[in-house]
């Protein structure tokens, strides 16, 4: 039995922890060792010549040293006499003091030629170099070597090389030392502890400085929820207009009215010829600036309203970047075929990773469960290109996503066409087309289904991307009366527990070179007009309804907040007895833009504030604005990136960001039957065709006579809107909210009933100038002024209704307020 303790039983798997533990320390060791060799400098200190002649730590400069006394007679400096001099050769005695003065001058003459990567020497601090005697001891005429203990008489220069290294060189006879010149002298490796702490600094100061920014837009933000923001300059203008010739809004339409305006809104038809004749109206009065009254809104305004308003809260919309699809708690439902048209197309003011989501190319997959307004985008951000077809009606595939459903299906699925021409060009849209729709549902998102959900589900979802397409257009395309019937967007619902490994199966196949295009998508969350669902007569209340509702149908943990913001509205509405409409004024707007500005002499392009002036219905002292701040503005830092202000009566013939006479066929109803023949049999267009452009025409008119009609009753507050990120909202506290009182309102109250007669009338003077040139039967020679005329009433009539954007620093005038 053998003596001793007995050993451990050591199993393999511990052997090869234990010896891959040993090599990481050793690979560890060598590279904190080679950290520290680069960031030692190149010192060679001389302290007397035996150590420099004898020096262990680089024989190579020994052994030139040596080479140099050998070749060089130190004594030539300083004999005087050529049989000293003889004598001094023959015996070649090199312990003189002149010996070494001689090597060192030669040795501080070395020729530096060439460049290599060496081994550093230790850094020593230089000594001062000490002045030479005024005289050197006599020359011995034996030539003996010098014992290394033997103290030298003179203090010798110290030589530093501090941007060289000295090259340890194999086989090279030359008389050089190689020593590694830096690519730049002016760049000092920094030691990695150095490195660190200015790492940290530098992350202390950028949280400092962002804190900063931050308690500066909460500051901000909770005095504009307050109290409504505005100027006094109008103060002083409501008692100082005495002009007798100015009118009320409702005395401005009688004074159409009296001019024989038609009033054509009335009518579901369009003028007659005889009927055009017929009509007794002043076209220059009703049209031009000859001498019409002076509008003035003070006359209309009432301010005996202000003592009864109320002021509401609410969250209007979120917007936000998704970690995975496994955000939707309750599931999702995804479409068959993604709809282009409810594609993001306009600003939205923000950047998601870098990304403007209105350029970048993106599908709408599908919907939340639970709450169908939440839907999911997926961003193609390496989608660069688009192959392009183009068939023989010259329209390409790109442009067919603008059409109509049914239009731009008929095209896709028309086989009588003849073989279409590809061309692969740099995408200009957000669109995707058919094919790479097909891809990604077929390829990705199909197969990773099938590899995460349970077998049992795979035949309740579709086959294909064409097996779901062909469900999709089934009622409209095997109809009866296919005008009658629309594409139907129908899903499928996954439920939560599968989409974060759907998610994570289609992004790990993009890494595919197949599916290169499909690389970096990522997820975007949209939810809109969401006021109605998360409204309070408190902020916090709103908040706490909002943030109940986001915990129900969405995981929070898997939203990006650093990149998901909120509109916070608030809204201000009379609660008086009888109907008030409430509007901007535009001298208070301009106000309330340069107060985003803090710094007014900061002229950078990231700190600029971009503000845009929306005319209201052809009003000058009335509108709305938008704010967009650059991304070096302090509140932008902050968290605010855009704001809004507009008043409830502008949405009145908003149908889902579609406006009436908008259409750009309305411009093509003066166009005269011969010219649109001729356009459509040389350009084969139909957006010009007559009965085209009188049904939109038609569909237009009859729609804001409704509106009008059925909207006396109704008052209309003024809104101001703020998108801010996830964590300013949660920061705010607004205290007891501040009515403003007296001539300080930064907004018009007016009688409703007032305000929507003045926008019938407003439009009937130009509708019905349209609607007699178009009862008129142009001459071949009056087309082309007949086709000026229309669009110009056009355009007008949509600037309007739509009240389009005028530049901020110009003001909006109509003909009756100039």
């Amino acid at each position: 039995m053998p003596r001793g303790r007995p050993r451990k039983h050591v199993t393999k798997a511990e052997q090869l922890e234990a010896n891959r533990s040993k090599v990481q320390q050793h690979r560890r060791r060598q590279k904190e060792e080679q950290e520290e060799e680069e960031n030692d400098t190149a010192v060679i200190q001389h302290d007397d010549t035996a150590g420099l002649l004898q020096s262990n730590e680089n024989e190579e400069v020994e052994k030139v040293v040596e080479d140099l006394q050998e070749d060089s007679d130190p004594h030539d400096l300083y004999c005087s006499s050529p049989k000293a001099k003889t004598q001094s050769q023959s015996n070649k005695k090199d312990d003189d003091d002149d010996t070494i003065q001689k090597t060192i001058a030669d040795f501080s003459t070395i020729r530096l030629d060439s460049v290599s990567p060496v081994k550093s020497i230790r850094r020593r601090k230089p000594a001062a170099p000490a002045p030479l005697p005024a005289t050197l001891p006599p020359a011995t005429s034996t030539r003996t070597s010098m014992p290394t203990t033997t103290p030298l008489p003179l203090p010798l220069p110290t030589v530093t090389l501090p941007l060289y290294q000295l090259a340890a060189v194999e086989d090279d006879d030359s008389d050089t030392i190689r020593v590694g010149i830096p690519t730049s002298q002016s760049a000092t490796p920094v030691p990695r502890t150095r490195r660190r702490k200015q790492q940290e600094r530098q992350h202390k100061s950028a949280e400092s400085e962002n804190r900063i920014f931050s308690d500066g837009a909460v500051t901000w933000m909770e005095e504009r929820l307050t109290s409504t923001f505005g100027c006094e300059s109008h103060a002083a203008d409501i008692d100082s207009n005495d002009d007798e010739e100015s009118c009320r809004l409702s005395e401005l339409s009688e004074y159409w009215k009296d001019k024989g305006v038609p009033d054509v809104l009335n009518e579901n038809y369009l003028l007659s010829r005889e009927e055009g004749l017929a009509m007794p109206i002043d076209w220059k009065s009703a049209l031009s600036d000859d001498s019409p009254p002076k509008l003035d809104l003070n006359l209309s305004d009432h301010a005996s309203c202000n003592s009864s308003t109320a002021i509401s809260f609410d969250i209007d919309s979120l917007i936000g970047h998704a970690q995975c699809l496994g955000v939707f708690k309750t599931g999702l439902r995804f479409t068959y075929d993604p709809i282009p048209m409810y594609n993001i197309t306009k600003d939205l003011h923000i950047r998601i990773n870098g990304k403007q989501l209105h350029k970048t190319p993106h599908i709408q997959l599908g919907r939340c469960r639970t709450e169908d307004n939440i839907v999911v985008y997926i961003m193609f951000p390496n989608m660069k290109s688009v192959v392009r077809t183009e068939d023989r009606r010259g329209r390409d595939d790109s442009e067919s996503e603008s059409l109509g459903e049914e239009e731009a299906q008929n095209v896709d699925e028309d086989s009588s066409l003849p073989e279409m021409d590809t061309e692969e060009v740099r995408r200009s849209s957000c669109y995707t087309s058919r094919e790479e729709r097909k891809i990604f549902i077929d390829e990705l998102l199909l197969p990773a289904i099938r590899e995460v959900c349970p077998v049992h589900t795979w035949c309740h979802y579709p086959m294909s991307h064409r097996h779901g397409l062909d469900k999709m257009l089934a009622r409209n395309q095997e109809s009866r009366n296919k005008a009658q019937v629309r594409r139907k967007a129908t899903s499928a619902l996954i439920r939560g527990v599968y989409l974060e490994d759907i998610w994570t199966y289609m992004t790990e196949q993009t890494q595919q070179q197949t599916y290169r295009q499909y690389r970096g998508m990522f997820l975007v969350i949209n939810y809109k007009n969401s006021k109605l669902c998360y409204a309070g007569a408190e902020f916090q209340q709103a908040r706490q309804l909002f943030h109940n509702d986001m915990k129900i149908h969405l995981d929070l943990t898997k939203l990006n907040t650093a990149q998901t913001w909120v509109d916070i509205g608030r809204e201000v509405i009379s609660t008086s007895g009888l109907s008030r409409t409430f509007l901007w004024r535009k001298c208070c707007l301009e106000e309330w833009a340069s107060s985003f500005q803090h710094d007014v002499s900061d002229r950078r392009t990231g700190a600029r504030v971009h503000s845009m002036r929306y005319v209201c219905h052809m009003l000058k002292d009335a509108g709305s604005m938008t704010v967009a701040l650059g991304v070096g503005n302090r509140l932008s830092r902050g968290g605010i990136v855009y704001a809004q202000r507009y008043d409830a009566a502008s949405k009145l013939f908003d149908a889902q960001g579609k406006f009436p006479f908008t259409n750009k066929a309305v411009e093509g109803l003066l166009v005269p039957k011969h010219m649109n023949e001729l356009w459509q049999t040389i350009g084969r267009g139909h957006t010009w065709s007559q009965t085209l452009c009188r049904e939109i025409y038609l569909t237009s008119k009859s729609r804001v006579h409704n509106a009008l009609r059925s909207g006396d009753t109704t008052p209309f507050s003024c809104r101001e809107e703020y998108r801010v990120r996830w964590d300013l909202l949660f920061k705010l506290s607004p205290l007891r909210v501040r009515k403003v009182r007296g001539r300080l309102v930064p907004y018009w109250r007016l009688t409703t009933a007032e305000v929507l007669e003045f926008i019938r009338w407003e439009l009937n003077r130009w509708l019905a100038c349209m609607e007699f040139l178009h009862s008129r039967s142009a001459s071949l020679m009056q087309t082309q002024r007949q086709l000026l005329f229309g669009t110009v009433l056009a355009r007008i009539v949509r600037a309007s209704v739509n009240n389009e954007a005028s530049s901020s620093s110009s003001s909006s005038s109509s003909s009756s307020s100039s």
